[in-house]
């Protein structure tokens, strides 16, 4: 191995996770694997993979899922690894110290030993090999609304994410370490209703009600004043609340303020207006 580069990047607002990894081998031949170890067995899917983790009673461990997209190598070899007399196998061994290793992990307090694993390779041999996977988490009971694809230029490759609050873009050079990063905004006018009213707000904002099933990070599509939007289950303050985005081209967003607030007295803030009282 003559060099391996790996530029692991995280956006708190959309909850995305990037990771860009660069090989150089001195003998092509050499075996290149990206591997991700879970406790679940993982699924393929058309876009990669996906996991998830059943709740348990214990702190921290109310469940969640995270889908993988694997855009580089272009066309991958994925193989899922694991389950029975196979959790520790590697290249045709289990290394498990004859049956007693799984049963030992199991005694140890608060260790979580991965029953399974992805493992991700290149189709051909080649010195340089690059992997690029966005992977996506979220709870069980709404699933990443994202939209991902692969970026190529001349002198640089990355993937664009658009996501529920604005679009990525991550660029990488081969052969340099680093990244950069490109924000943008969506061409969308949002607001927010926050407070232990706020879900009654909905109901009578939405021309058909609020929707069925409404848990916290989820997204619907509804009508507000006659005008299609998006409501999520999110915002900044802490509080029970809801968020509202429309399009700044399609929509009146003055009359959907007004169905959403009831009244042209109410008065827009700011989440930090809030909690500076």
């Amino acid at each position: 191995m003559e060099r391996l580069w790996r530029t692991f990047g995280y956006d708190s607002v959309d909850d995305v996770v990037v990771i860009f990894d660069q090989l150089r081998t001195t003998q092509p031949e050499f075996s290149k694997r990206w591997l991700l170890h879970t406790i679940q067995p993982p699924l393929r899917t058309r876009h990669g993979f996906s996991v998830i983790s059943m709740p348990a009673d214990r702190t921290g461990h109310s469940g969640g899922q995270l889908e993988g997209h694997i855009l580089l190598p272009k066309t991958p070899q994925v193989r899922i690894v694991g389950g029975k007399d196979a959790a520790f196998l590697v290249d045709g061994t289990n290394y498990d110290e004859d049956g007693t290793l799984e049963t030992q992990l199991r005694k140890r307090k608060g260790a979580e030993a991965g029953s399974w694993r992805i493992e991700i390779s290149p189709a051909t041999d080649a010195a340089d090999t690059l992997f690029l996977v966005v992977m996506l988490p979220s709870s069980l009971t709404s699933s990443p609304a994202h939209q991902v694809r692969l970026l190529e230029e001349t002198d640089r490759l990355g993937c664009e994410i658009a996501g529920p609050q604005r679009t990525t873009r991550w660029w990488f050079s081969p052969g340099r370490n680093g990244l950069d990063v490109e924000v943008r905004d969506p061409d969308v006018w949002v607001f927010q209703v926050q407070g232990p009213r706020s879900l009654d707000i909905l109901a009578r904002a939405c021309d058909d009600g609020a929707p069925d099933d409404f848990r916290y990070f989820d997204v619907r599509s509804c009508r507000m004043a006659g005008f299609p939007l998006i409501v999520s289950r999110t915002g900044w303050t802490g509080e029970l609340g809801f968020e509202v985005y429309v399009s700044r081209r399609e929509v009146d967003g003055a009359a959907v303020w007004r169905q959403a607030s009831g009244s042209r007295e109410s008065t827009p803030t700011s989440s930090s207006a809030t909690r500076r009282r």
